[in-house]
Order: C-alpha cells, then structure tokens, then sequence
C-alpha cells in the first residue's frame, strides 16, 4: 500500500487529499508524518512542484498527507470563495481525520507550508502548536500585503467596486478576512522550530515578510535566502535547493 486517497467534511464541503506512505510505513504502529499544504493557485496539489516534494518525504523515510484546500484541485468550493479563515478550518479538519485513523504519531507531525499554505500553517501552529517542526516556502506572513502586492491602486478599487479581483478571481470578502489575520502578532504564540526559505525576487509574497517573522521568532527561525529566486522557484536550480533544504531539515528530526 504506497498511496490512500481521503475525503474530510470542512465548512460544508468535501476537501479531498492522499497519503503517500513510506517504506517502513506499518498500520499497525503509529508512524511519523509531514503534512504539505499547497498555495493557492487553482490547481492545487496537482501543481508541479508538489509530487516531487512528496518523494524528497518519501526518501528520508516520512509519510506525506498533502490535500487540497476549498476550491483548488479536486476539492469542492469555489476558488472565488477561499479565505485564511476557511483554509485554517480545512486543515484542523484534517488534522482531526489524520488522528482519528489511529495510523500516525500526533506528537509527530510536521507541516511544509508554501505562500498561503504556509500562512495558514503558521496560524494553526501559534494556536496549538501541534506540528512538531514547521517547514516554510515563500510563506504568507502579511496576507493584506500579499494581496496588494499582486495588484495595482486601481486594481484594488476595482476589486471593492466589482466584488471580484480583476487579478485573482477572488471575492472582495477574501481581503476583509485577511485583515483579521495578524500573523506576526500570532507568531509570538509559537513554540517550536521554524525553517523559511524564501526568494529575494519574490514579487508575490515579499521577502521583508518572512524577515519580519525571523524578528518575532527569534532563536527558534532560520531564514534561507535564495539569491535571484522570484516565487515560483523556477531560477537558478531553485526547486532543487528547495529540496535539498527540505530533506535536510527534516532528516531524523521528526
């Protein structure tokens, strides 16, 4: 048994998602997992990136869960509709599935977060810190600033006038709900090791953010800075020291 597809019930919909076991996997003990939570593009975990991600878990001998949120991939909702506030519900209903199949060591759980995914990680960590690790793509720390870095002033007025980003595709309610999300306020709540990696070309998700959220961490963050590197990982070999880095961080320590 290499792979399990779910379905969870979270905020009236179906968030579908697969395990991917790994080699020493056995449903008879309690294993160790890392969670991999995607950003928000449409695709989801269908997204190239994501596969590849799961082996590099899969080599270091970690089960990967990986899933997508409301709205992307094969999960029901609609993209215009996703919020920071549906996502944190999607991925404590998943965490409540993942402990209630009795296969994985809850005190083993690590999280690798990408943009959104990686905000919403941090805001489940600061308010339960159950993840024993936290690994960190590009994350979203500011999410308003994340929003208006991806539109122009008169995108942004067109987007409150209309409803819907002429950008994204968004609903106007998925910025109002962001304002409620102060995550480097919330990041002084968290307890365990946080690793960032994150590109200086970024012009998505800024890297001052994750600067920023080094400042409230403190001893507990290490920031990896990739030079010439914007957010989607696709200069200078980026994906691959991605990777690298993921592998390495997580190795033995979960």
């Amino acid at each position: 048994m290499n792979q399990k597809d779910f379905e969870v019930k979270s905020n009236s919909v179906i968030i579908r998602g697969t395990f991917y076991f790994s080699e020493s996997f056995d449903n008879k003990s309690i294993n160790p997992l890392i969670i991999l939570l995607t950003g928000d593009g449409s695709f989801g975990r269908k997204g190239a990136s994501w596969l590849p991600l799961v082996d590099t878990m899969r080599s270091i001998d970690y089960s990967a869960c990986i899933f997508d949120f409301h709205g992307l991939g094969t999960s029901d909702g609609e993209l215009k509709d996703l919020t920071f506030t549906k996502g944190i519900q999607n991925l404590k209903d998943v965490l409540k599935f993942i402990e209630s199949t009795n296969m994985f060591d809850m005190s083993r759980i690590g999280a690798l977060g990408s943009s959104f995914g990686g905000g919403v990680a941090l805001i489940v960590q600061s308010q339960s810190n159950q993840f024993s690790r936290v690994a960190l793509r590009s994350p979203v720390s500011f999410p308003v600033e994340a929003y208006e870095t991806e539109h122009s002033f008169e995108e942004m007025r067109e987007w409150q006038k209309t409803k819907i980003s002429p950008v994204l595709g968004w609903h106007w309610n998925s910025y109002i709900d962001a304002l409620q999300y102060n995550i480097y306020d919330m990041a002084r709540s968290i307890t365990s090791n946080v690793f960032i990696v994150h590109g200086d070309k970024d012009t998505i998700v800024p890297l001052s953010q994750s600067i920023r959220l080094t400042y409230i961490l403190g001893s507990l963050s290490q920031l990896e800075i990739l030079d010439g590197v914007e957010h989607n990982y696709k200069q200078n070999n980026a994906f691959d020291k991605l990777s690298s880095l993921m592998k390495k961080y997580f190795a033995g320590n979960l």
